[in-house]
């Protein structure tokens, strides 16, 4: 069988690097709820910390439990209007970076922190104006690779506009310096995900498409456009890719992606969906994983083992407001929805 082309575009998702109200309407959530992230396994894979909303006004916090979600330990308590979101846990163990919004629900100031993984000694890595998000340490756990995005204003139809430009940088632990790490011409437009082996960093871009970066040259290596062979025939589409994220043995991607049905005009028809794809990364083929929820999965998230694949609830199509965490095998099969009990 073979599909036909179809128009391509990329949904710029706010929900990547601060929370976003819902647009459309939406189901109330009943607290406690996901916050901004992904869930992050220790490296032997018997622990799991994820970031959970305490109100749509903040708190919440970073919580670490076991990998079956019992016994749960709160690691931070952010005071509203501050929350916390983006954990993640260093290659030995030791360490959990993550991001905190000075001003939970709004484009304001997001800073990197890190901490013991018991909680302790908690740091703060960088300041100033910006969204500081999504930390991944570096395979030796000494940098840590994140997306900033900052505000900056561009002329269209001789009107100044303000907009949004981002890029990935990693910062140095010891001495809290920087490096931009992604070319000035790009737009970066999701968080950074390193492979197993430590020498690439994958990530998505406003032209829909997942570029490989090598650590070791810091130069662009692959670009991969997702195949969606699964797709009706005889139709047209608008695919935007976010959150992308490594399968445990390096061979393939998991990704959310945002599809929009197209009329012959070129406009957007009723029935968009989110779900998770995985692309296998010698073919660029992408094929569906898991769509159980009635507004989509975000987030996706691989147990050490590659057994599991943990991703987020949505409770509106642009994203934003979540509603719960799901554990899938890692063929699709045997969806379960988690019960949280803090």
């Amino acid at each position: 069988m073979t599909t036909t082309k179809y128009a391509r575009y990329f949904l710029v998702l706010l929900a990547n690097v601060a929370l976003i109200p819902c647009l459309t309407s939406c189901e109330s959530v009943t607290f406690p709820a996901p916050f901004d992230g992904r869930v992050s396994f220790s490296p032997d894979g018997k622990h799991l910390v994820c970031a959970i909303r305490g109100s749509n006004d903040g708190g919440g916090g970073i919580y670490r439990m076991d990998k079956d979600w019992t016994h749960p330990v709160r690691l931070t308590r952010p005071t509203p209007p501050t929350c916390d979101g983006h954990p993640t846990i260093s290659p030995d163990g030791l360490k959990i970076a993550f991001a905190r919004h000075e001003t939970c629900g709004r484009m304001a100031n997001v800073h990197l922190y890190i901490m013991n993984a018991d909680g302790t000694s908690l740091t703060q890595l960088t300041k100033g104006s910006g969204l500081d998000t999504a930390p991944v340490f570096s395979f030796d756990g000494r940098l840590i690779y994140f997306l900033h995005s900052w505000d900056v204003s561009e002329v269209v139809n001789s009107i100044r506009v303000p907009i949004r430009s981002s890029a990935i940088y990693a910062l140095n632990q010891e001495d809290h310096g920087m490096q931009r790490i992604t070319p000035a011409t790009y737009h970066v437009s999701g968080p950074p995900a390193l492979s197993p082996d430590g020498k690439y960093l994958i990530f998505s871009t406003a032209s829909d498409e997942l570029h490989v970066l090598s650590l070791e040259i810091q130069r662009e290596v692959g670009v991969i456009e997702p195949y969606f062979k699964d797709l009706p025939e005889g139709k047209k589409f608008e695919v935007g890719i976010g959150d992308p994220v490594y399968s445990s043995d390096g061979r393939s991607v998991l990704f959310s992606a945002f599809i929009y049905p197209l009329n012959q005009k070129g406009d957007r028809t009723s029935g968009a969906a989110t779900a998770i794809y995985r692309c296998n990364l010698e073919t660029s083929a992408a094929e569906q994983i898991v769509d159980v929820t009635p507004y989509g999965e975000l987030w996706p998230s691989v147990s050490p083992d590659g057994a599991t694949i943990v991703f987020v609830e949505s409770t509106g199509s642009l994203g934003g407001i979540w509603k719960s965490f799901w554990t899938v095998n890692s063929d699709g099969s045997n969806p379960q929805k988690i019960e949280l009990h803090l």
